[in-house]
């Protein structure tokens, strides 16, 4: 378990590698067994995938004196609460990272700041200032993109120099009405120390989202060194309505029928069941617009009246009915549920994405539900998702409790 969060924490790290030296225990991640080598794997894999972000942040880091990781005072300085936060940090400014630290932590809470934050994991939303709960079993590092983030990365690679990278991919992040996101992409020869002399490009990139169209302005090359990359893939996450139509510098691109298409092709494609836009043109070394039209207001995130209705056995003795809650501290009157006979409900508000672990107790833990042998039960669990009209309902039922058993 050690390993796999050390692993995933240290994907996002300016200095990453895994130690061994004789005579001590092997610290390879096949040592650890299937589970934490794919863990380790996917963790490294992305690494790979974000080189080009990561490069980009160490020039800035020298020109600027911005550090690749950051507090999260750093990029929030007017926030109280952001300066009290020592377990979260920013990997760059695009990335709101939250590690596991805690052994057996499989629920994990994160402070976001203002502005919203979609999952790297599964383009879940989350809107800010405020705390979230999210199921974070091993294989799960929570990692956020940041309102109108720029990600670029590469294609897979199991090293530097394996292949000849001919397409850089920006993964986006709009959202209507959020901060404008800047990074400036930085790349050079990786070798030598020709930058010092000039060879090296640089490309500012802005990403601005209104309600109907997002945009990503390049400005022209900087340096005399050209990348390899022979084409830009932009990738629009959580865009929820059909695009109708895409440009390059006021020029339409054509709507492309076959997702790999783009890979040869100038164009557009929009993946209805995942909800992301797509445009690839010819590197833009001269710099360019590329806009994204669509109905950009439908917002990402959502917050959900979730329903809880307990049912309970009959010989429950009048009196209050309450939840404890991972959301409560596991404080056991955190939820006071309305109670009529032997039905007993309550209604929390929560966002979209989130996890809810529960116990139902008559108000203190002598007092809290037990399955029907007498035996602990296991906290309930539940994914927070919109059903329809912002709620959702769930129904369970006590079957006894502790001060009935033996």
């Amino acid at each position: 378990e050690l390993y796999a969060r050390w692993i995933a924490l240290g994907s996002l790290s300016t200095f990453f590698r895994s130690r061994v030296q004789t005579n001590m225990p092997p610290q390879e991640p096949w040592a650890c067994g299937p589970q934490v080598e794919a863990i380790s794997r996917k963790m490294i894999e992305e690494r790979y995938r974000r080189l080009p972000y990561l490069y980009s942040l160490f020039d800035a880091a020298r020109e600027h004196g911005d550090p690749p990781l950051r507090p999260l005072i750093y990029e929030h300085s007017g926030d109280a609460t952001a300066a009290t936060i020592s377990d979260q940090f920013y990997f760059g400014p695009s990335v709101l990272a939250a590690p596991v630290v805690v052994q057996g932590q499989t629920l994990r809470r994160v402070y976001l700041p203002a502005g919203t934050y979609t999952d790297l994991d599964n383009d879940q939303a989350f809107v800010g200032p405020g705390t979230i709960d999210i199921a974070a079993p091993l294989e799960k590092f929570p990692r956020f993109a940041r309102e109108n983030a720029i990600l670029p990365a590469w294609d897979v690679t199991q090293y530097v120099g394996q292949k000849v990278h001919e397409t850089l991919y920006l993964d986006l992040y709009p959202v209507s009405g959020g901060a404008p996101g800047e990074l400036t992409l930085y790349a050079d020869d990786g070798a030598t120390p020709a930058y010092q002399g000039g060879a090296y490009q640089r490309l500012t990139s802005r990403l601005e989202t209104t309600t109907s169209a997002t945009t990503l302005t390049l400005g022209k090359a900087q340096g005399s060194y050209s990348s390899s990359e022979k084409r830009l893939w932009l990738v629009f996450h959580g865009v929820r309505s059909q695009p109708t139509g895409a440009t390059r510098d006021g020029q339409a691109l054509t709507q492309l029928q076959k997702l790999e298409d783009l890979g040869t092709k100038d164009g557009w494609y929009y993946d209805a069941k995942d909800r992301i836009g797509h445009i690839s043109v010819t590197f833009p070394r001269q710099g360019a617009t590329l806009a994204l039209t669509y109905d950009a207001s439908q917002a990402s995130s959502a917050t959900v009246a979730l329903k809880v209705d307990v049912t309970l056995p009959a010989s429950t003795p009048a009196g209050d009915i309450y939840l404890a809650t991972s959301k409560g501290d596991w404080t056991t009157t955190a939820v006071k549920l309305t109670r009529s006979g032997q039905q007993a409900s309550a209604t929390l508000t929560l966002q979209a994405g989130e996890t809810l672990r529960f116990k139902v107790t008559r108000g203190s833990w002598a007092t809290v539900e037990k399955t029907s042998g007498c035996a602990e039960r296991d906290n309930r669990e539940v994914l927070v998702k919109d059903e329809g009209g912002g709620k959702q309902s769930l129904a369970v039922s006590v079957d006894t409790w502790a001060d009935a058993c033996p």
